[in-house]
């Protein structure tokens, strides 16, 4: 699998959502190991929505951008609850045909 489908699954996850490392991962047919390295190269003025990939407990994994993750997911209204989950409901998957 190529990065282009890492980078154009990325760019869907839409304004004020969020999914997980594991939905990404699944959605681009490779191991959550693998989409954990395209993020490492990112460019630093990447556009993509990097930030809205959150774990499967809902919540930021420590990293040294995690404040800046934090601050991008204010900003579009996504704020995690007293325990540093982020809302279900907002949880993005793709509808699937």
């Amino acid at each position: 699998m190529s990065a282009d489908i890492f980078h154009q699954t990325l760019a869907s996850v839409p304004v004020g959502h969020y999914t997980s490392y594991g939905e990404i991962a699944g959605l681009c047919g490779v191991h959550v190991r693998q989409v954990l390295a395209w993020l490492r190269v990112l460019p630093a003025d990447s556009e993509l929505p990097w930030f809205r990939i959150l774990n499967s407990q809902r919540r930021i994994s420590e990293h040294p951008g995690a404040t800046r993750q934090y601050q991008l997911l204010a900003v579009e209204g996504l704020l995690p609850d007293h325990r540093g989950k982020f809302p279900k409901n907002l949880y993005w998957r793709p509808i699937e045909s």
